[in-house]
C-alpha cells in the first residue's frame, strides 16, 4: 500500500533584529524581529512552488507580535524598509523545476 502525501506547510525562512525599529506595543527601539514566512505546496515533502508569504514583527521585550497588514499609520514608515521582497527562495520551486527537466533531459538523450 502507498500513501501519497500532499500538502502545504509554512516555514520561516529570514529573520532579522534591527536595531532602529520600534516595537508597536511597549515602544522600545531595537526589540524587534523581523520575521518572513512562507507557504508551499508539496507532493511527498519536495516542494513544487510558494504561494503565500509574509512579514511578522515580533518584540522579545513584550512578546508581542504582528503581521504587516496590522501595523499602525505611524509605524508604517518605519516598517516599509522591510517588508516581503519578492525574492524566494529557489528550493522551494525544486519539484516544479524537476517536474520539468527530468522529461525534457530524457527525451534529449533518447
Amino acid at each position: 500500500m502507498f500513501i501519497f502525501n500532499f500538502g502545504s506547510i509554512p516555514i520561516k525562512y529570514d529573520s532579522k533584529r534591527p536595531q532602529d525599529i520600534i516595537c508597536h506595543n511597549c515602544e522600545h527601539k531595537g526589540q524587534t524581529f523581523v520575521d518572513k514566512y512562507l507557504k508551499y505546496f508539496h507532493i511527498l515533502y519536495i516542494p513544487f512552488f510558494t504561494y503565500k508569504y509574509w512579514t511578522k514583527y515580533e518584540c522579545v521585550r513584550c512578546n508581542s507580535s504582528v503581521d504587516e497588514k496590522d501595523i499602525s499609520k505611524e509605524n508604517q514608515q518605519i516598517y516599509e524598509k522591510f517588508k516581503t521582497k519578492k525574492i524566494l527562495p529557489i528550493w522551494t520551486f525544486s519539484g516544479f523545476l524537476a517536474a520539468i527537466l527530468i522529461p525534457l533531459i530524457y527525451h534529449i538523450l533518447k
